[in-house]
């Protein structure tokens, strides 16, 4: 067994690691969208109204963003994970044993937790339910669309971060890092809050606890996935901050503190309670977990072979 590197040492290379995979990942995005964007789509995307898309033409903005993004961003994933720094493509977590059953197991929990939000908030009478708008076109766009945008940040920041900070530093690390990474993604959407910050790390934390468990991207995609889908789509919340169509009308008529405000349900102090009993569900769940958590140690791959 190799000596373990300097901490400090291997922080540094973390950084420098990760700092690559951005680098490289803006600069295969900007390649498509200069060279090879205009081949196929026929928009001014300077000119292209982002939140009229987001609100209500999702198949459009999953062919023109979403999907080709999303393959861009899996190109760089695997040239630098399996290319460039040689570690085996297992630990990225597209295994397709268990996708099925992982991936509902996810959108299930999700679900369940935007649900008995959403009914605590009603039986409060913290917001009103106005009617019902059924377009199932929106309804099945949505859901696509909304699979395609987590599955992307899925992508990024539990099977890429997680596998790679563990690889330097160790499980807890990267659980940590990639959560704060994620709630830092969702600094400029509108209507964030200190709140929202909190939910934004507890449910990274959550879906990073999803990614170790089972070893793959599904549960936590599916989570994500069912979590956006849910809460704007069918029940009327913003999702991050952002409006889209709903099949329920929802009326917030109390404190942004329950509610979530403008930030959505996400800005809700129940969101994060449900989020963090979530936490204490799968730790009860998996008492074991810990024990299978990467130490800090230069041979941490093998570890994490010896895992799946």
């Amino acid at each position: 067994m190799n000596e373990p590197t300097h901490p400090v040492l291997e922080s540094l290379f973390l950084f420098l690691e990760i700092l690559l995979f951005f680098f490289l990942l803006i600069g295969a995005a900007a390649l498509y969208f200069i060279f090879i964007h205009d081949l196929f789509f026929d928009v001014d995307l300077v000119a292209l109204d982002m939140e009229a898309l987001i609100a209500d033409q999702p198949i459009q903005l999953l062919l023109i963003n979403y999907i080709p993004t999303t393959f861009v961003l899996l190109l760089v994933l695997l040239l630098v994970h399996v290319v460039l720094f040689k570690r085996p493509e297992f630990t990225l977590g597209f295994r397709k044993k268990g996708l099925v059953y992982e991936f509902c197991y996810g959108i299930l929990m999700g679900s369940l937790l935007i649900i008995g939000g959403f009914l605590l908030l009603w039986g409060s009478d913290q917001i009103d339910v106005m009617g019902i708008d059924w377009k199932w076109q929106l309804i099945l766009g949505f859901l696509l669309m909304f699979t395609v945008q987590s599955f992307q940040e899925e992508v990024v920041f539990r099977s890429y971060l997680i596998p790679t900070i563990e690889n330097r530093i160790g499980t807890w690390a990267a659980l940590i890092i990639s959560s704060i990474g994620f709630m830092a993604l969702h600094l400029g959407n509108h209507g964030i809050s200190i709140i929202g910050c909190i939910n934004l790390a507890v449910g990274g934390f959550l879906m990073g606890m999803l990614f170790i468990i089972f070893r793959n991207i599904w549960a936590p995609t599916g989570f994500h996935m069912a979590w956006n889908y849910v809460q704007s789509t069918i029940l009327g919340f913003e999702v991050s901050g952002v409006r889209t169509y709903s099949w329920i009308q929802l009326r917030e008529k109390g404190s942004d503190f329950f509610t979530g405000g403008e930030f959505g349900y996400e800005g809700s102090i129940f969101s994060v309670l449900f989020l963090l009993l979530c936490i204490v569900f799968l730790w009860k769940r998996y008492p074991d977990l810990t024990d299978n958590f990467i130490p800090f140690r230069k041979d941490n791959v093998d570890l994490i072979s010896e895992q799946t």
